[in-house]
């Protein structure tokens, strides 16, 4: 079984956590263009509400990761940032019916742009790192 110790080490959680969060907010930004451009399509409709929770499937080991790292380095702000970003994101998807679909674009935007921030200053802070266990 693979540890989350092991799996660091092959793979830069930071780099991948950039990655699914920018593609969250593409997605955001993107689907009321793609629905404007395509509205005979209803495959596209379905897709929509499997984005979701396949994202988060995604994000959630990611962060696991991420947040491992930035604990092993002894790094606070950059859990705040992962932490709050994961949360703000999360607010936003569950919160559509209260906030409507305005409300989730900035809910999400504003999540995807906190985890980038903290994969980003995670990802440079364990670059500069010179120890092997950082």
């Amino acid at each position: 079984m693979l540890s989350v110790q092991m799996l660091s080490r092959w793979l830069d959680w930071d780099r991948v956590g950039i990655g699914l969060s920018g593609l969250c907010a593409l997605h955001c930004l993107a689907m009321p263009v793609a629905l404007s451009l395509l509205p005979l399509w209803p495959a596209l409709q379905a897709v929509h509400t499997w984005v979701h929770p396949v994202l988060l499937t995604l994000i959630i080991p990611v962060l696991v990761g991420a947040l491992h790292r930035a604990r092993s380095t002894g790094h606070v702000t950059t859990a705040v940032l992962l932490g709050l970003g994961f949360l703000v994101l999360v607010g936003a998807w569950w919160g559509h019916d209260v906030w409507g679909a305005a409300g989730e674009r900035i809910g999400t935007v504003m999540g995807s742009a906190l985890l980038i921030a903290g994969h980003m200053l995670n990802w440079r802070r364990h670059r500069a790192c010179a120890q092997p266990a950082c």
